[in-house]
């Protein structure tokens, strides 16, 4: 049974309004804080990491942004960061786009990646 429906049961079991409902209630309410304080803790714990990651990630290295791209740190002011991609490609992502450092196995920036060609015979 869950909380809520413990709650209705001994609101209707109580006939004179006494102790026990204002019990349940007070219970009620301890839960939902609880629950209230936990998920808050979790949130700033992974704020506080991201905040950390940012915050070792510095111009010249390989970064990986959310949305998959590989590039190199040029910059970071006011909020954004600059990315090299490819030689002389350079865009601009909101500081909370970056992820982190690229893996090791990513491609290194500016590389040609060779694209798979098939012969007309494998085509069919």
């Amino acid at each position: 049974m869950t909380p809520l429906t413990v709650l209705a049961v001994a609101t209707a079991a109580a006939d004179d309004g006494g102790l026990l409902p204002m019990l349940m209630f007070l219970l009620s309410l301890l839960l939902l804080a609880w629950l209230w304080f936990a998920a808050r803790r979790r949130q700033r714990a992974a704020e506080a990491e991201s905040a950390a990651t940012l915050a070792s990630l510095h111009p010249g290295r390989q970064v990986l942004t959310t949305s998959g791209l590989v590039g190199t740190l040029r910059s970071r002011e006011d909020g954004f960061a600059r990315l090299e991609v490819a030689s002389g490609v350079v865009l601009t992502f909101d500081e909370r786009a970056l992820l982190g450092e690229a893996p090791e196995n990513a491609p290194q920036t500016g590389g040609v990646l060779p694209v798979p060609t098939a012969s007309p015979k494998e085509a069919d």
